[in-house]
């Protein structure tokens, strides 16, 4: 057992503690702003928005709160609410906003697929620099997939100005998406038309394909050789009807497949256009 004198010393230190403690104003803007970045800085953006919102109201001239608030609310893929706040605290004009607001918006607007917003915000900012605006205006075409439009804009941009940073690797992306092949649904159809699975092939779906060729096949052989040798009977409709069916799919699949290929190809590059954008920011 704990001695009296001590336990009666412990009690003291805990009770001065304590006093101590409740004279400092645990929510204060101080400790409430340490909180908040402690909570930003291990990612828990949901929490973190809370207390920045409350320090952001303790101190509305605390920009960096507000930041952090536009940044939480886009870590948590709610674009629309981080939209929402940056025009509450630029209700006059946006595009005039400070440069770290304006590419949190830029970023936001990339994330959503709304590059011909993004593209005519950066025409009218003026806050983030010249070249990078020109960055993401060649990364706005590039993530539309308008090779050409891309190449000349970077061409004629280049003309009369120097070549900024990235440039050259959103240059390659774009010079890479010229020299595409896109595969055509129609076609991957009509080839699965003709011969079945053959579309799928094309679209470098193989194991599909071969399958279809071979479950096609064998039940177009079974309603064959049920009709030749007892007519049409039960089983011949049964096997022509899953022949038919599987030919049918295989042609629908064939075009599905075509612009599944193309899109898994868009989805590559526009991850490789943000990941030169945005890698550093």
């Amino acid at each position: 057992m704990i001695p009296f004198k001590k336990l009666h010393l412990i009690i003291c230190f805990l009770f001065l503690a304590l006093i101590k403690l409740c004279g400092q104003d645990l929510l204060n803007y101080s400790n409430s702003s340490k909180y908040a970045n402690h909570l930003f800085k291990n990612k828990q953006y949901s929490l973190s928005v809370i207390e920045y919102e409350r320090v952001s109201f303790m101190e509305p001239a605390d920009t960096l709160a507000k930041l952090r608030i536009v940044q939480s609310y886009r870590y948590m893929h709610d674009y629309k609410r981080a939209k929402t706040r940056l025009r509450n605290f630029f209700p006059v004009k946006m595009a005039d906003c400070p440069k770290d607001f304006a590419l949190e918006y830029v970023t936001i607007l990339f994330h959503e697929h709304q590059f011909d917003s993004a593209y005519n915000f950066i025409n009218k900012n003026q806050t983030i620099e010249l070249s990078k605006r020109n960055e993401y205006k060649f990364g706005t075409l590039l993530m539309q997939y308008k090779w050409h439009e891309a190449t000349s804009f970077a061409d004629n941009y280049l003309i009369y100005n120097q070549k900024p940073q990235k440039f050259d690797a959103l240059y390659n992306v774009a010079t890479q998406g010229i020299d595409i092949k896109y595969k055509k649904p129609y076609c991957a159809a009509l080839f699965s038309a003709i011969i079945p699975g053959s579309g799928k092939v094309y679209t470098k779906d193989w194991k599909d394909g071969i399958y279809a060729f071979i479950v096609v096949s064998a039940f177009s052989w079974l309603t064959y050789n049920s009709i030749k040798n007892n007519g049409l009977n039960f089983n011949s409709v049964f096997f022509g009807t899953i022949a038919i069916s599987f030919y049918s799919a295989n042609i629908y699949g064939s075009h599905k497949s075509a612009k599944k290929y193309n899109r898994r190809i868009n989805e590559r590059i526009a991850g490789e256009v943000q990941g030169i954008l945005f890698n550093d920011y």
